[in-house]
């Protein structure tokens, strides 16, 4: 596919279902406007993507589906929003991708499944949404994860199914984490850093997280942890710190099961409750002292 390159805009499903298309999609810097399904399921082109340096978004469901593009992805800075679905499924991109500086919105399932991207992916400062699966299922071969430090929360399977190593960090902007944001991460490799204006984590938020290392600190402006939170993060092999305030009063089912690598001390903080069924269960390297609340009604 050659395009004019007096091509000023490409409108919605211009080009979508055109499966046939071979080769690299490249879209000249006179493109300024892209619509809606432009390329949706485009899944012949086999080269790479090079997009226009003058569009300011690209809209939901662009290039979804366009599953043999290969190479790296770079958005210009001219770009302030990637729409839902943009770039779904665009399984076979196997290099970097390198974000607008300018970013600010990333919207629901726009990278879901890109399961070949390599190297660290950094998410600019810029970007203040990062919408529900995000970046499930995007593997980022040999890369760590860097997020922004505006964001207020993470939401729900943002970064599922992800292959990053390394440490995460979550910057210190953020107060909730939602479900499953980091479920089935295996492959964090590092520490565990959580804000410390941290007020919720959601279920399953890092389920089978099984190869951080070090100490999991809890910070104390947490004021509730849901079931299966941290459930089979198995690689953890120091201590473990309870928030202590007086807002965290109960553990929920499953959040510690088959922690099995904390060792030392454990205290249950004053303020605690309840203590719900299976929350310590599999724990079994603990060496040290527990020291239960007082308050613990049993």
């Amino acid at each position: 596919l050659k395009l004019s390159d007096k091509l000023k805009i490409i409108s919605d499903k211009a080009f979508s279902n055109c499966y046939n298309f071979v080769g690299s999609l490249i879209i000249s810097n006179s493109v300024n406007e892209i619509g809606s399904y432009s390329f949706w399921s485009c899944y012949g082109f086999d080269g790479e993507l090079v997009l226009s340096n003058t569009i300011e978004k690209i809209p939901k469901h662009s290039f979804e589906n366009c599953s043999n593009l290969i190479g790296s992805l770079t958005i210009h800075d001219t770009v302030t929003l990637i729409d839902s679905y943009a770039f779904n499924n665009c399984s076979c991109l196997n290099g970097e991708l390198i974000l607008s500086n300018n970013l600010t919105t990333i919207n629901d399932n726009s990278f879901k499944n890109c399961k070949s991207l390599s190297k660290t992916l950094t998410i600019p400062n810029s970007v203040n949404f990062i919408g529900y699966n995000a970046f499930e299922c995007c593997y980022f071969i040999n890369g760590e994860l860097k997020l922004p430090n505006v964001i207020d929360r993470i939401l729900d399977k943002s970064f599922a199914n992800c292959s990053f190593c390394g440490s995460l960090v979550i910057p210190d902007s953020v107060t909730q984490i939602g479900s499953s944001s980091f479920q089935g991460c295996h492959f964090f490799d590092g520490t565990l850093v959580l804000s410390r204006n941290l007020v919720s984590i959601n279920s399953c938020a890092f389920e089978n997280c099984d190869n951080f290392k070090g100490s999991l600190i809890l910070p104390d402006s947490i004021a509730y942890i849901d079931t299966r939170a941290f459930k089979g993060c198995s690689g953890f092999d120091g201590e473990l710190t309870l928030p202590n305030n007086n807002k965290f009063s109960f553990i929920s089912s499953h959040t510690f099961e088959d922690c099995s690598g904390f060792i030392g001390s454990l205290t249950i903080p004053e303020n605690v409750t309840e203590i719900n069924k299976y929350a310590f269960n599999g724990c079994k390297n603990f060496n040290g002292n527990l020291y239960l609340s007082k308050k613990l009604i049993y």
